[in-house]
């Protein structure tokens, strides 16, 4: 009997474990596509695991990230909850439901949800780091501060969660007006990610290079009757912590405008140029062989994402996809009639809440470090001046000092250059709609001037940022 027993038990175990491996080999397949921007080939991927695995909950989970991603709130809630009720116990999956109550401007529902994740795991710090963005801290017996300086004084070696934990308590600190203690645990958990995760600066400066020497007048004028004739895309570009949520904001509240938030798509369709151009010419040089066939293919794959979800009488679309500032260029290829809004800030002020934040996703790795984001001011203003100089698409520029001192003046100024007629709901902005962006709960609050001059606080800490800039002027 005993034999029988252990035999029985040992393929039940073989089993899982197959299975395991099979959604491990998957789930790592999706995550490369995502990585790449290829949501679409990563759900695809993912749903047919679902079909032949539907009770295991680490499916459900990624498909619910990947939806996520994808600005598929619904569904991704859907897969989040379907994970943890296969799961109860699953935090990750909670914490990632939080972030679809948060998009919708939930705050009671996605704080719940974080509370969950934290009862099953005390010490997730994406969780508190989570949290700590939610709201605001106002005394230090706070039994929340209390529970995440604890966590940080006790916790073991650098891991994830232990850098999330520091920029948790950096919030924390900063909500509390002590910048010495925030800045220490700022900088902390800015280095450990830096130890991880190093940024190769001067491939983003060999890169911006290469793209102004291609990027000529010359270039545009060879194709200036080949690309797609819609006026729906705007791209708003520029550096993180701009002001470029709160630009979109206030189009997507427009009648007749919206917002698809951060895509990928346009970084994705650059990547694959040279192979849909049918050359080993690497991108950006790569943009001197395009065919016209190639521009309208490339141009109504981007557009067929744009318009997913928009309306029949959407006339202006938003893509905040702010890197995007190096694809200007292949913007002004593809859409001539396309618009451009160059968001811009005071870079002490953005260069500090850069330095605040731990970004989801890659491409700002210059973040976590002060010398790196003065570097790279200086590099995106001096290609921001050029694309001035060759492109043929007038290039409007908010500065975000100027919009919230004088937000009807700028508002009306932003929608002209739109040609979006004037209507005062767009000062309404914080009032509804869905955003999924660090700034999540800044942007549905009034606006205000309560951030301007932030740097001041933090003045002798920021002296590796100042001297770049000083030296850049």
């Amino acid at each position: 009997m005993t034999s029988k027993v252990d035999a029985s038990s040992l393929v039940q175990t073989t089993s899982v474990t197959q299975t395991n491996a099979k959604v491990n080999d998957i789930v790592s397949r999706a995550s490369r596509w995502a990585a790449r921007g290829r949501l679409e080939e990563a759900l695809q991927l993912l749903r047919q695991a679902a079909f032949d695995h539907p009770n295991h909950s680490t499916v459900h989970e990624w498909l619910g990230l990947v939806a996520l991603q994808d600005a598929r709130l619904d569904m991704a809630a859907a897969f989040l909850q379907r994970a943890i009720a296969l799961d109860p116990k699953r935090a990750s999956a909670y914490a990632s439901l939080s972030d679809v109550f948060a998009a919708k401007g939930q705050r009671s529902e996605a704080e719940n949800a974080l509370r969950s994740a934290l009862r099953i795991a005390p010490s997730l710090g994406s969780a508190w780091l989570r949290l700590a963005h939610l709201r605001r801290f106002r005394k230090k017996d706070d039994p929340d501060f209390r529970r995440l300086r604890d966590l940080c004084r006790n916790h073991g070696p650098d891991t994830t969660d232990r850098e999330a934990l520091y920029f948790a308590l950096a919030k924390a600190y900063d909500d509390l007006g002590c910048p010495n203690e925030a800045f220490r645990f700022m900088k902390t958990a800015n280095e450990m990610h830096r130890e991880r995760h190093p940024f190769d600066i001067q491939a983003m400066q060999q890169l911006m290079d290469r793209v102004s020497t291609v990027c000529d007048k010359e270039l545009f004028s060879k194709y200036n009757t080949l690309g797609n004739d819609s006026s729906l895309p705007v791209f708003l570009v520029g550096l993180p912590r701009s002001g470029s949520s709160l630009v979109e904001r206030i189009i997507a509240t427009h009648p007749q405008g919206d917002g698809v938030g951060e895509i990928g798509t346009l970084p994705r369709l650059a990547a694959d140029l040279p192979s849909r151009v049918g050359t080993q010419t690497p991108f950006p040089e790569c943009l001197r062989e395009m065919s016209g066939e190639a521009i309208q293919a490339v141009a109504g794959e981007y557009l067929r994402r744009l318009t997913r979800d928009a309306s029949a009488t959407t006339l202006r679309i938003c893509d905040k996809m702010l890197s995007n500032l190096v694809l200007v260029g292949l913007i002004a290829i593809l859409f001539p009639r396309a618009r451009i809004v160059y968001c811009n800030r005071n870079i002490l002020d953005a260069g500090l809440s850069m330095y605040q934040q731990s970004f989801q996703g890659g491409g700002v790795g210059y973040t976590y470090d002060l010398e790196d984001i003065g570097k790279v001011y200086r590099m995106s203003s001096q290609l921001m001046e050029h694309w001035k100089r060759v492109c043929p698409i007038a290039i409007e520029q908010v500065q975000y000092e100027a919009l919230v001192r004088d937000p009807e003046t700028q508002v009306r100024r932003l929608l002209d250059s739109l040609g979006l007629p004037w209507d005062p709901v767009c000062l309404s902005h914080h009032r509804g709609g869905s955003t999924q962006t660090v700034s999540n709960w800044q942007v549905r609050q009034p606006t205000h001037t309560r951030s301007v001059e932030r740097w001041r606080k933090y003045s002798k800490h920021l002296t590796p940022l100042r001297k770049v800039v000083e030296r850049s002027m």
